[in-house]
């Protein structure tokens, strides 16, 4: 007996057809999308990959230069601070100066002051009321200063002529009185009590046989002997110290005429020096005789 159909089994049957061929395209287009956004993505990621390799070059040197820059301020940082630590240890340092033998001699006062035996631009004195004197520069700057090689007769600061730019003149008379609440002269004074010794520097316009033809020159630790305070001959009140150079240090290099001729013939700076000595008093040349 065949079986009967009804109309409810041809809709079953259609919906089932119909449904499997929607699922089917549902399908399809979900594939179909799926492939697109594939496509899509990796259209993207190439095309993102492609900008990022043209861009790159600029950008790596960029930020390589970026931290090349930024290297070289925390370098340049650093060696500023090391530096004011230096300068700083410097200024209180008693004795010799590591490096710093003596006879060292420096063209200018900047070289001498950038290494450390006298830190101070201008200054003869340099040091603290505390702890004492660390340094002199003996310069020839006041008419009552004596240079004897091993002994010093040193004049304090103040009193002077003043430059334009508030510092004395050099050489010249006293034109006022010293007093110790100078931070220089009280700091020799107490170098004085101290008994701590003094790196001496000397000047080429020094007036005396010890004195460098050319710049400056590093000669020694001294010591403060005596120091008081007492009327020049000009009727001022100066500061005056006695200080004697330790003894077992290499000896004082003294000037002659054979070897000063030969620095006036081949320095130039010396051609300066000596149209600057041609300039001072008949008083103040008569310490500066030269011996063979």
């Amino acid at each position: 007996m065949d079986p009967i159909d009804t109309p409810e089994q041809h809709r079953s049957e259609d919906f089932c057809s119909s449904s499997g061929e929607e699922i089917e395209a549902i399908q399809d287009r979900i594939t179909s999308g799926e492939e697109k956004n594939m496509v899509e993505d990796q259209n993207e990621i190439v095309s993102e990959e492609d900008k990022e390799m043209e861009e790159d070059p600029e950008v790596a040197a960029s930020e390589e230069d970026e931290e090349i820059e930024k290297d070289r301020k925390k370098v340049a940082r650093k060696v500023t601070k090391e530096v004011r630590v230096s300068r700083a240890r410097m200024l209180g340092h008693f004795g010799e100066i590591p490096g710093k033998p003596v006879g060292t001699t420096w063209r200018t006062r900047e070289d001498c002051y950038d290494s450390g035996v006298h830190r101070h631009p201008k200054a003869g004195i340099q040091g603290s009321k505390i702890s004492g004197a660390c340094s002199i520069v003996v310069s020839g700057q006041y008419d009552d200063d004596k240079d004897l090689g091993d002994t010093i007769f040193y004049v304090g600061a103040g009193g002077g002529k003043r430059n334009t730019d508030g510092w004395p003149k050099r050489p010249g008379p006293q034109v006022s009185d010293q007093e110790w609440s100078d931070w220089g002269n009280e700091a020799l004074r107490r170098s004085c009590d101290t008994g701590k010794p003094v790196r001496v520097v000397r000047s080429w316009n020094c007036v005396s046989d010890f004195a460098p033809y050319v710049g400056y020159r590093y000669d020694g630790l001294y010591k403060v002997r005596h120091a008081c305070r007492e009327k020049n001959q000009n009727g001022f009140y100066v500061c005056r110290y006695h200080i004697e150079r330790i003894p077992g240090q290499p000896p004082l290099p003294r000037r002659s005429r054979h070897k000063r001729n030969a620095c006036f013939d081949d320095d130039q700076l010396v051609h300066v020096n000596a149209r600057y000595t041609r300039r001072k008093t008949p008083d103040q040349l008569a310490y500066d005789n030269d011996e063979d």
